[in-house]
Parts: structure tokens; C-alpha cells; sequence
């Protein structure tokens, strides 16, 4: 059973056994399954107490040899397929609605709370106040092998509600951890939101995009859009909308990071040009959409695994990210104003969260 993009080797789902998935087909080296499993998944331990790899487990080894068998972790949703996902009211996997709509409820209080605890710091002491949490520095957050591995036995079976009722302090864990999970998530998924055989169609929407445009450029092109969205499956469909409205909630949230740390800034006379210039660069990166788009470009498509090579290319690097700021364009267009797709009350619900923010 291979699972994802990351994953380059097979799991035996009765006893455990694992293999490259071209080592796979040297017998000699994997007898025959024992129908037993080799390995047992080691009891849960408290976070400060968890040791990766298991020591008393085949994946950890001195020797030179690799493992050959691996704890099996029974999963409800991650290496899922999207078509067997249990899903709510909008078809979006449970897992992930309930991991974003966490994640927007903690970043919005994140954003109401902010200006509040800045004011008590200001009249308590002369260091600088905290700014609110950069939620797309949250996702940039990379995790370790051992943190991954973690989140996977935590969650493998359970939704992350727990996070909602038990915050981590400070809230920007929280949000790291929710922001993990919906990336492991969509990594995780045997086929991606958008199916590898749509790849090239996908880059092909590139062609939409306004630094694309050329005198070549057909009126036709216009319909594309919509040929590709009639062409992917329902859910994949619900998953992807979902997921472009949950990126124009966290630009929302970006603008307004942008505002208050803007109103923040020491004038011109308390700084020099070159500091000036550097904070101005980066204050105008916070809500540039290529800086989130990148990040949901590697778990959203990919290519098969024959033309795996081509991720190496900067031409289709640029064009898969002008495809998905197409895709985010045409999901968070004005009510009324998409052609064929209707707007749900997912995205209703997002759009009034993202008017609430900026009015905080």
C-alpha cells in the first residue's frame, strides 16, 4: 500500500513488512507475508517522553542494514483515498474541514485579541508589543521526520478537535500543528486533489494568468477554466474550492497583519534608508498569494511517477503556481459572478470570517 508523493516504498497491511518500491519485486529479499504482525505499533507516549525511531522496534537499527518491518498505524484519514474520505455537508473530508475551520477560528481570535493584549503590554512595559501570528509563516513551518510521525499516530484514527477545546500557549503552536496536519493530510492522499492525469491540463491554465497573456493568446481561452473543473471529480471539485477559499481567508488575515504592523513602524527619522527599504520588502511579501500558493502547490498536484523530473523545471514550477492563482481567482470571484459553480455556504461562512477580521 504506497501512500503520497513523499513515499517511495510499500507497507505490507497485515504484517508489517516494508520494501523500496523497485526492491519490491526481489522476492528473495521479502519472503512471503507470515499473516502476523512483525512489529507492534509501541504504546503512546507523552510528547516529552517519545522516542523516534521506536527503540524497540526494527526501524531503529545500528547496523548498516534497512528495516525491514515498521509498526502499522491504522488510519481513518490520512492515506485515504479522497472518493472513500468520510465527508460533510459541502463533500470535503471531515479531517481537513475541521482542521481549517479550527485553524480560522484560533487566527481569528488570534487577530480580535492582538490589539487588546498589545494595548496592556504598552502600559506595562516599553517592550515592543508581540504582532499577531503571520499565518503564512505558519505554513511555511516545516516538521521533522519525529514531529510527522507524531502527528500521524495522534491523529491517524481521531479529528484534531482536541485542539480547539485545549489550545496550545502560545496560539501559534496551535496553528503550527493544524497547518502540519492539513499539509500531511493533502500530502498523504494517494492521488492528489488534482489528479495526475490532469497535470499538464493544469499547467495549461497558466496560459489565464495575466503575466502569461500574449498576442497569441486565443479568446477561447477564456473557457479552459471551465473544461477543467467539469473535468475533475466531484470531490476533488468540493476539496479544491474548499481549499482556495481557505487561502483567501488567511490573505485576509495577512492584510491585516500588514495594517497593524504598518501603523507600527518607526518613522523615517528613527531608522535608516536601508532598514527602511528591508522592512518595506518584507511587509509587501505578508500577503502576496505566490507566498501561500507555493506552499499548497506541492501538496495539491503533482505529476505521475515517470515524469516525476519534471518538478526540477523552473518553466513548470512557474506555471503550476500562475495555474493555482488562476484557480484561487476563479473561487473567490464576486457572488454571482462564477459561471456553473455556486458558491457554498463554506464559502459564505469564509468570506464573512475574512469581513469580520479586517473590521476588528
Amino acid at each position: 500500500m504506497p501512500s503520497g508523493l513523499t513515499s517511495q516504498g510499500y507497507q505490507c497491511g497485515v504484517c508489517g513488512s516494508v520494501f523500496h518500491r523497485i526492491c519490491r519485486i526481489f522476492v528473495e529479499e521479502h519472503p512471503p507475508c507470515p499473516g502476523r504482525m512483525l512489529v507492534e505499533r509501541p504504546p503512546p507516549l507523552p510528547p516529552e517522553a517519545f522516542i523516534f525511531p521506536p527503540q524497540d522496534t526494527d526501524l531503529y537499527q545500528r547496523e548498516t542494514k534497512l528495516p525491514t518491518a515498521a509498526p502499522i498505524i491504522k488510519h481513518t484519514y490520512f492515506t485515504v483515498p479522497l472518493e472513500k474520505q468520510i465527508t460533510d455537508a459541502d463533500d470535503v473530508p471531515i479531517f481537513l474541514s475541521t482542521a481549517t475551520r479550527i485553524f480560522e477560528k484560533l487566527a481569528t481570535f488570534n487577530a480580535k485579541g492582538t490589539p487588546k493584549r498589545q494595548a496592556r503590554q504598552q502600559s506595562s512595559t516599553s517592550t515592543p508589543p508581540l504582532p499577531m501570528a503571520d499565518c503564512v509563516g505558519v505554513y511555511r513551518t516545516s516538521a521533522n521526520g519525529q514531529e510527522l510521525y507524531e502527528l500521524e499516530c495522534a491523529y491517524a484514527d481521531q479529528l484534531p478537535t482536541d485542539i480547539e477545546t485545549k489550545p496550545i500557549h502560545p496560539l501559534e503552536k496551535s496553528l503550527v500543528t493544524l497547518a502540519q496536519l492539513i499539509k500531511r493530510f493533502l500530502r498523504q492522499l494517494p492521488q492528489p486533489v488534482i489528479p495526475v492525469e490532469l497535470f499538464q491540463r493544469t499547467l495549461d491554465l497558466a496560459s489565464l494568468h495575466p503575466l502569461m497573456h500574449d498576442s497569441k493568446t486565443s479568446p477561447n481561452d477564456a473557457s479552459k477554466m471551465e473544461e477543467f473543473l467539469s473535468a475533475l471529480p466531484p470531490r476533488n471539485l468540493a476539496t479544491l474550492r474548499h481549499l482556495m477559499l481557505h487561502v483567501s481567508f488567511l490573505l485576509c488575515h495577512q492584510r491585516l497583519l500588514k495594517v497593524r504592523l504598518s501603523t507600527n513602524m518607526p518613522s523615517k527619522s528613527q531608522k535608516g534608508r536601508q532598514s527602511d527599504s528591508v522592512s518595506t520588502a518584507v511587509m509587501d511579501q505578508l500577503d502576496d498569494p505566490r507566498q501561500i500558493l507555493t506552499v499548497f502547490a506541492h501538496v495539491l498536484l503533482w505529476p505521475s511517477w515517470k515524469n516525476v523530473t519534471l518538478l526540477a523545471s523552473q518553466d513548470v514550477e512557474s506555471k503550476r503556481l500562475f495555474a493555482l492563482d488562476c484557480l484561487f481567482e476563479h473561487f473567490n470571484k464576486t457572488p454571482g459572478s462564477t459561471s456553473g459553480h455556486g458558491r457554498s455556504a463554506r464559502s459564505v461562512q469564509s468570506k464573512s470570517s475574512s469581513i469580520m477580521i479586517l473590521n476588528s
